[in-house]
């Protein structure tokens, strides 16, 4: 009887990983019990053994994976609290601003963002940005703040969106999200990770433009320079001139935005980020 149930076990563990790995591939659409047996390598009717059909097997699914991730999330965050005890435990000061966890300091630093910082609780705050895992604690802490509200029905678009209404990419994301919500899916990537991720190419992009249009300033300044007016462009000969230094030019800038992608987004891509492309 124990080894049927470990096989048994095996079996449901492979339809698993083929339901994520499918729906990775091809989505939900591409989802059937016949792809699902195929890919796990079982036969047909090995999935009808676990589920009644796929959206009992998606709810299913769905209900341990959540129970799984917020069980390993809330073991995460208090190995991380105990961790930021100890040390700001270490760090003078903070015992007599009241400061012995990360609940005292959450409220500390509120108390003082809602006034006027003082040079010493600036210092004190530093310090302990650099001596402890505050960062990391924060960012977990807002991540299982933003699944909460979420996971219980709210709306990225209730806060405006996962990335800034200054960003050129704020309404292609809320778009995005409207897509995803429409199909009842919503992602939790950490709103740094998505900032961040929108900086990087916002950036990136102008620094491209910004390299292309100082190749072709030395022409358009020693045009100036040398007083050449526009009308003398006009000539066979001026035509010519000018088509060799605009070509020359942006040949230039070709081959300085494929520089700038081998040395700036081809360690960004290596760190695999594009994994979440599609992430709702």
């Amino acid at each position: 009887m124990f080894n049927m149930r470990e096989k048994d076990q095996s079996k449901k563990a492979k339809i698993i990983q083929a339901v994520f790995e499918i729906v990775d591939r091809d989505g939900l659409a591409g989802l059937s019990f016949g792809k699902i047996a195929k890919w796990a390598g079982i036969s047909s009717g090995t999935p009808y053994v676990y589920y009644r059909d796929k959206t009992d097997m998606l709810s299913q699914i769905y209900i341990a994976t959540k129970q799984r991730l917020e069980s390993g999330l809330d073991e995460q965050l208090a190995e991380l609290k105990e961790e930021f005890a100890g040390q700001v435990a270490q760090i003078p000061g903070t015992a007599e601003a009241g400061i012995t966890d990360y609940e005292s300091y959450a409220a500390w630093a509120e108390s003082y963002n809602a006034s006027t910082w003082s040079d010493e609780a600036n210092a004190l705050d530093w310090e302990i940005y650099e001596n402890t895992n505050r960062v990391m604690l924060g960012s977990l802490v807002e991540f299982m703040g933003e699944y909460d509200y979420l996971s219980g029905g709210g709306s990225i678009l209730d806060w405006g969106g996962d990335i800034s209404e200054d960003s050129p990419a704020h309404q292609a994301s809320v778009r995005r999200i409207e897509r995803a919500e429409a199909q009842g899916v919503y992602g939790f990537l950490p709103s740094t990770v998505v900032e961040n991720t929108d900086a990087f190419f916002h950036y990136f992009a102008i620094w491209c433009a910004f390299s292309g249009v100082l190749l072709i300033s030395p022409t358009l300044v020693r045009d100036a320079l040398h007083r050449t007016r526009a009308m003398q462009w006009t000539s066979r000969r001026g035509r010519r001139v000018l088509n060799v230094q605009m070509g020359a030019a942006l040949l230039s800038g070709l081959l300085l935005t494929l520089l700038n992608c081998a040395v700036y987004l081809g360690p960004f891509l290596s760190t695999g980020a594009m994994k979440f492309w599609n992430c709702p």
